[in-house]
């Protein structure tokens, strides 16, 4: 039977079914860890890379760009038709319904591509982690180190102030540390990952992004343009992403444990100062003073570094920012992370955790 056969209730139905199932489906973590996340995703997500890394530019980013324009030209025409009365009376309700069957399927498509990922259990059950309330003595430990490294690895010789001038050398140097990991946690094996630099970074410095993942292509695209020292742990949360990590935190979480294993010394940083900047946030709203002390013992250098993220950040904050802001956060406490946008702190608690097992365990 043909589309156009198909009775105009009929149709607009069909999309119900597999919403219907997603929906239920999202309700049994364990079903979607064994069966999509372990088995599925990973051999689809590699499909689609295969296909799209052989594109030296964003296959994702085009098809946004695509559909963006379809999009424009079709309310433009819905417009025009309006104002010249030019839709009949029977067809009225069918812009409604073409926009139903678009986003309805762009829906089905993202949650089987990508999205029931955020309901899995995640690598923090496969690592065996318990998040439980740590301490302010823990969080200063943490702080503690983290201020000693970077002291140690942004005065190296061999820190690369220039970062990288090609994404190629930094998605290689990605892979390596991811590989390094995989020797502790083998589900972290580095597969066939995609680093691009985004069309939109422009874009992305007003609406606060700094990377994301396309389910729709595999891609891991990157803002360049985003402070330099950044953009190792930007890439290493983006592969996170590719290795079906759909949760903000636990995309943190690997991407910083990743760049902890790397051998390069900028990478190493890179991961190390969004986690100071994470941890001293979680510190500052309960003691303030010990915040301004490990800021005085940073090296001016790290000081610069994190002067200049500051005037990064203020450059491109507009309502705009506070727009997109609210979105992503209602997006992501949409689907099963509670914190919102705030997720992105919660990393934290699984470092402080990952920390305490390590210990305990010897490793």
């Amino acid at each position: 039977m043909s589309v156009k056969r198909i009775p105009s209730p009929l149709l607009l139905a069909l999309p119900l079914l597999p919403i219907l199932t997603i929906s239920i489906t999202s309700q049994y973590p364990d079903f979607i860890e064994k069966h999509y996340a372990q088995q599925f995703y990973p051999a689809f997500s590699h499909t689609l890379r295969t296909v799209s890394g052989v594109l030296p530019f964003s296959l994702g980013d085009l098809l946004y760009l695509l559909a963006g324009a379809y999009l424009l030209i079709q309310a433009v025409l819905q417009i025009n038709n309006l104002r010249n009365r030019q839709i009949e009376k029977n067809r009225k309700w069918q812009p409604l319904a073409r926009l139903w069957l678009l986003l309805s399927g762009m829906y089905i498509l993202f949650y089987v591509f990508w999205g029931l990922n955020y309901y899995r259990l995640g690598v923090t059950h496969q690592m065996q982690l318990k998040k439980q309330p740590y301490s302010k003595e823990e969080l200063m430990d943490l702080c503690r180190d983290l201020v000693q490294q970077m002291n140690q690895h942004r005065t190296a010789p061999s820190f690369n102030n220039a970062v990288y001038v090609e994404s190629s050398s930094m998605l290689q140097d990605a892979e390596l540390a991811y590989a390094n990991l995989s020797k502790q946690s083998s589900f972290l094996q580095p597969t066939n990952f995609s680093l691009k630099s985004s069309w939109y970074n422009t874009l992305g410095n007003y609406a606060g992004f700094s990377g994301y993942y396309n389910p729709f292509t595999g891609e891991g695209q990157i803002n360049t343009q985003c402070p330099k020292f950044l953009q190792p742990f930007i890439t290493c949360h983006e592969l996170a992403h590719q290795l079906g990590y759909a949760s903000e935190s636990e995309a943190n979480f690997v991407g910083f444990l990743a760049t902890s294993h790397s051998q390069n010394i900028t990478m190493k940083y890179s991961g190390e100062i969004e986690m100071y900047v994470y941890a001293t946030g979680r510190l500052q709203r309960i003691d303030s003073n010990a915040v301004k002390s490990f800021n005085q013992q940073l090296h001016p250098l790290i000081k610069k570094d994190l002067s200049g993220y500051r005037n990064y950040l203020l450059q491109y904050e507009t309502v705009f920012l506070e727009w997109t802001n609210n979105f992503y956060d209602f997006f992501l406490r949409s689907n099963n992370q509670t914190s919102g946008i705030g997720s992105y702190r919660d990393v934290v608690g699984w470092v402080i955790a990952y920390r305490k097992k390590v210990i305990g365990s010897g490793l």
